[in-house]
């Protein structure tokens, strides 16, 4: 027989033992035979060594044979297969032992060589099979981590020796950054690569006594038990940050993803195991919200921020299916001219019951949720329909005036946004250049290549691309030589200091140049005091927009400015004949 080297017998008839380890020897004689006479006995064998078959004696003095192999699984003293040994056949007692996890059930009278070396092998297969589907069912298949009912199973225990022995233990919530990204961009065979290698970058950052899992999707979580001291959390903490946050090179793409961490401790947070998970969630999402590639602790707050923000999501999925939201236009002026050369749509989220409200409480929340999607289409599509009405009605004729929009990262790399636009561009009366998509200068850093491509096919329809918020982001002017860009918009934080530090107007004057030397329109955003208009007339800026001029405005009252700019054109112009 291979593989069975060690056999136990357990058997309180000496004369049975005698027959049964003739049996084996015949079998093979390799195999080494170790004997029990009592449950005291066998426990004490079990634990001096490992074995690779067990022979379980149904009648074993007071306790039966049943009894004991509850007793051996229950204290797992052995992963062997479990074969009973009985005098009595008894279909009923047969199938109750398999139940309770013996592979075999041999009657002693009918125990040859023969049998034995069958039972044996199939007692092996079986209890092997049983190990097998074992660890599918405690394991994520994909990583070999534990899966979410394991690693619960395993906090649960923690939270049993918190309780009886008062130590201390940590639950890790860790989410990849933008890995739906990597999916939507390079397929799911890329995407289970890189979650794999990320798998194994976790088990290396921590200890070998932690428990690693993965909950599904990009979502895993760390068992950090036994723990001394909050240096150690956050060691390891940074430690899997960095270990994760390395290009990985999958099939000869560079990809770099980078996790969020969430953090929540027992006892002092709670000893609930899946309010131990469901904190560290909350936790990581603030880390989320905080800049990405961060750890952060769980605090009370967070609770509320999260209940908020739960709140917010079913609001907005509802808002989506009413129509909640509208556009206000805020001009952009001409700087030459003093006249309105175009708009920036923006979006309001107008609340049944909380009024107007401003994008930067909703939009992230779309982001983390998926939502923008749906709520991005729908700007895109309003936004261009406006454009169309204001084009047929001859309110604007200028085919320098311009619709802006603001698209985020997920939207230009799902393509049904731009089809959404190629859809427009067929039937409209402006044209193409006049729509503007709007990109913020972080989405480009992320990932420029993948940026590059997406914008490259928006471009080639002919639509307009400005980069916003230029200056606050780290692109560089190698990043514009790059993109397909017509604007470059300034951050109103440098326009701020236009007027009163002199090495902030430099800035801004530096920036004008380079992008007028590479053929790009520049817009001053946050233009609010007349002295920063003057300023930006000398620098030779193409257009601003801010409070100067106007807030963002309804559709009527921003449709009447052009209308009379139009009616005031059409004067002018006669009043000059």
């Amino acid at each position: 027989m291979e593989i069975i080297k060690n056999i136990l017998v357990i058997d309180d008839d000496s004369s049975d033992r005698v027959l049964l380890v003739r049996s084996v020897k015949r079998v093979s004689g390799t195999i080494k035979v170790t004997e029990a006479w009592d449950m005291d006995t066998a426990e004490t064998q079990l634990r001096k060594r490992d074995y690779d078959c067990i022979f379980l004696d149904f009648e074993l003095g007071s306790i039966n044979g049943l009894t004991l192999l509850k007793i051996i699984l229950g204290k797992r003293l052995t992963s062997a297969p479990i074969i009973i040994l009985s005098g009595v056949n008894d279909p009923v007692l047969m199938l109750e032992c398999l139940r309770a996890g013996a592979q075999d059930y041999l009657l002693k009278a009918e125990i040859n060589s023969t049998i034995l070396a069958r039972s044996i092998r199939h007692a092996k297969e079986r209890m092997d099979l049983t190990h097998q589907l074992r660890y599918i069912a405690q394991h994520d298949q994909l990583t070999g981590l534990a899966n979410r009912e394991t690693f619960l199973s395993g906090v649960s225990l923690a939270i049993s020796r918190v309780r009886r022995h008062g130590m201390h233990f940590a639950v890790f919530f860790l989410d990849l950054d933008h890995f739906k990204d990597v999916n939507d961009t390079y397929g799911h065979d890329v995407g289970d690569i890189l979650l794999k290698k990320v798998a194994n970058r976790i088990q290396s950052s921590v200890r070998e006594s932690d428990i690693v899992g993965r909950l599904g999707g990009d979502e895993f979580a760390i068992l950090l038990d036994d723990l001394k001291t909050k240096e150690t959390i956050i060691e390891i903490a940074q430690k899997t940050l960095d270990n994760i946050g390395h290009t990985l090179n999958i099939n000869g793409i560079d990809i770099k993803v980078t996790p969020s961490i969430g953090i929540a401790l027992c006892p002092s947070d709670t000893d609930v195991a899946d309010e131990l998970l469901q904190y560290a969630d909350m936790a990581m999402y603030y880390a989320k919200s905080e800049g990405r590639n961060k750890y952060s602790f769980f605090a009370d707050e967070m609770r509320q921020l999260a209940l908020k923000q739960s709140l917010i999501k079913k609001e907005l999925i509802c808002a989506i299916e009413r129509e909640e939201f509208e556009l206000l236009y805020q001009p952009q002026i001409e700087i030459e001219t003093d006249k309105i050369i175009g708009v920036e749509a923006l979006i309001r989220w107008n609340h049944p019951d909380r009024g107007l409200i401003s994008p930067n409480d909703f939009i992230p929340i779309a982001e983390e949720t998926g939502l923008i999607l749906q709520i991005g289409e729908w700007v895109v599509a309003k936004a261009c329909n406006q454009l169309q009405i204001w084009s047929s009605a001859g309110i604007i004729t200028d085919q320098n005036f311009s619709m802006s929009v603001n698209i985020s990262a997920c939207q230009i790399r799902q393509g049904k946004t731009i089809d959404i636009i190629e859809t427009f561009l067929k039937k409209k009366d402006f044209t193409n250049n006049q729509l503007v998509l709007e990109i913020t200068e972080s989405m480009l850093i992320e990932d420029i290549d993948r940026s590059v491509q997406a914008l490259k096919k928006i471009s080639d329809q002919g639509v307009s691309i400005a980069i916003d918020d230029f200056g606050t982001g780290f692109a560089s002017f190698r990043h514009l030589l790059l993109l397909p860009l017509t604007y470059l918009k300034i951050d109103k934080i440098f326009i701020d200091k236009i007027a009163t530090d002199q090495m902030g107007a430099e800035i801004i004057s530096g920036i004008i140049a380079m992008a007028k030397a590479v053929n790009l329109k520049v817009v001053a955003e946050g233009v609010e005091h007349k002295e920063q208009l003057e300023q930006l007339q000398k620098m030779d800026c193409n257009r601003y927009q801010g409070y100067l001029y106007s807030r963002p405005i309804p559709i009527d009252k921003v449709t009447s400015l052009l209308t009379q700019q139009r009616s005031d054109f059409y004067t002018n112009e006669t009043t000059h004949q």
